[in-house]
């Protein structure tokens, strides 16, 4: 998820980024600890970030989606590179400018290549 104003503070001079291995589900639902990545919107530069133990990701399976156990050598490592943290941050700034106002990104990495899956305002926000 990508969040182009901080959905904590409110601050409207960050992106946030969280992120995990694996399909978004386990992260829109709560069952995994993101990664999370903090860039400063004037020069994107990241200014935290905070690498998360994940021990469970959600993967495609014959009937849908299951949940399995993150290989070990990944579950400690960052789920994003800093060219996909950037690509994310750009994302996230371009679609809250052509739609004027703070978006909240659903989107997936396939290989190198970035999918945006879903934009919506953030809702929590509200007149800040």
């Amino acid at each position: 998820m990508v969040f182009s104003a901080h959905p904590v503070t409110g601050s409207r001079d960050e992106v946030v980024i969280n992120a995990s291995w694996g399909l978004g589900e386990s992260l829109v639902s709560g069952t995994v600890t993101p990664d999370t990545f903090v860039i400063r919107k004037a020069d994107l530069a990241v200014v935290s970030r905070d690498i998360a133990e994940k021990r469970r990701m959600t993967v495609l399976a014959h009937e849908g989606t299951q949940e399995v156990p993150v290989p070990r050598k990944q579950q400690t490592a960052p789920s994003l590179n800093d060219g996909h943290v950037v690509k994310l941050a750009w994302l996230a700034l371009a679609l809250e400018s052509a739609m004027g106002w703070p978006v909240d990104l659903e989107c997936a990495f396939q290989s190198q290549e970035l999918y945006l899956l879903q934009c919506r305002p953030i809702t929590t926000l509200g007149t800040l």
